[in-house]
């Protein structure tokens, strides 16, 4: 399992119910990092517990400001104007205030060290993972194709990036203002 793998390659193989071969363990690997990927950069922001370092632009007489990822688990280091703060607070959900510093305004003066995301992947986001990672296993015979005739029939395929009940669960967590 690569770092920021949503999920693994033993879930994926238990959710195709033993129809993938050994051999295809590589490729399910490989499957397994492109669609966390994906999906990260469909939700613009991480997922996985990771440092960041956001620099904010001041406004006068500023106290605080919104952090981009959440949900935020540890503030390392705040400063305003090179001047390192000693007294800050902040909430899970990102809004970080700054007691003992003015925020002053101008660009990119203010800059905040700090961990955001989940522990863990998520259920509902891990089993969209296993779904998409499933269903571009499938389609590795058909790449392309959208339908087909069989005996008479014409049989037909997602042809999407995301499935939309997939699109529904990351809506939750999907950040739209950019970072």
């Amino acid at each position: 399992m690569a770092a920021g793998d949503l999920t693994t390659v033993a879930n994926v193989q238990s959710s195709l119910g033993g129809n993938a071969g050994a051999q295809d363990t590589v490729l399910l690997g490989r499957l397994v990092t492109a669609v966390s990927a994906y999906i990260v950069s469909y939700l613009s922001r991480p997922i996985l517990s990771g440092p960041q370092v956001y620099r904010a632009n001041g406004t006068f007489a500023q106290a605080g400001f919104q952090l981009p990822f959440l949900p935020v688990t540890a503030v390392a280091s705040v400063t305003v104007d090179g001047i390192p703060s000693t007294d800050f607070s902040w909430t899970p959900e990102g809004v970080l205030v700054v007691n003992d510093l003015t925020i002053t305004k101008g660009w990119g003066n203010v800059v905040v060290s700090y961990t955001a995301g989940f522990a863990a992947t998520p259920p509902e986001i891990e089993q969209v993972a296993i779904e998409m990672v499933a269903l571009k296993y499938r389609e590795r015979s058909r790449v392309g194709e959208v339908s087909k005739q069989v005996g008479g029939e014409t049989i037909s395929f997602f042809a999407g990036d995301i499935p939309a009940n997939a699109k529904l669960i990351l809506g939750e967590y999907r950040r739209l203002v950019p970072a």
